[in-house]
């Protein structure tokens, strides 16, 4: 395997596990300076194809909100949330903590979903 097929993959998946706009981050200059421009363009095309590839916050945040409003007063942890969404534990602790109003901490590390219309009508 040649070192251009290698940064091929290593680019390929970056893309794939951290999405369009954070795989840069992650794959050092040497190895994208090895790929040519264009393909790494026809690979960020393929992985916006494909929606359960490219994970951006918008997709996230819509997946969680549907997700919890199946599953009221169920009690969660950031694992089974990250499990459930398809990230990792600390991007679903920083989405508890932004969505407030969705999620009652019950004890450490446990959460119960709730509906935020429901509990501002009370």
């Amino acid at each position: 395997m040649t070192a251009v097929q290698t940064a091929h993959q290593i680019i390929e998946s970056a893309i794939v596990e951290y999405g369009r706009p954070n795989w840069v981050a992650t794959v050092p200059m040497s190895i994208r300076q090895a790929v040519s421009p264009s393909d790494i363009e026809q690979m960020l095309a393929a992985a916006t194809a494909n929606p359960h590839i490219e994970k951006t916050d918008a997709i996230i945040e819509q997946t969680m909100v549907q997700w919890c409003t199946a599953h009221l007063f169920a009690h969660i942890t950031q694992h089974d949330l990250a499990a459930t969404l398809g990230i990792t534990p600390e991007r679903a602790r920083r989405l508890i903590d932004r969505h407030a109003d969705r999620y009652r901490k019950v004890q450490r590390g446990l959460w119960e979903v709730r509906d935020p219309q429901a509990d501002r009508g009370h």
